[in-house]
């Protein structure tokens, strides 16, 4: 939750900074649905030892 609240900070940042409303949004979402699918993505088996 504690990054959910950067998120307004983020987002007047990157305004500030020339991007348009939609681009900002869209990288937004992008970056959330990127930490939303490797939160989801089983971690990689340990490989064997032999």
């Amino acid at each position: 939750a504690v990054r959910a609240a950067k998120l307004p900070e983020l987002f007047a940042q990157m305004l500030a900074q020339g991007h348009g409303l939609e681009t900002t949004a869209a990288l937004l979402e992008e970056q959330a649905s990127a930490e939303a699918n490797q939160a989801a993505a089983p971690k990689p088996a340990q490989p064997p030892a032999y």
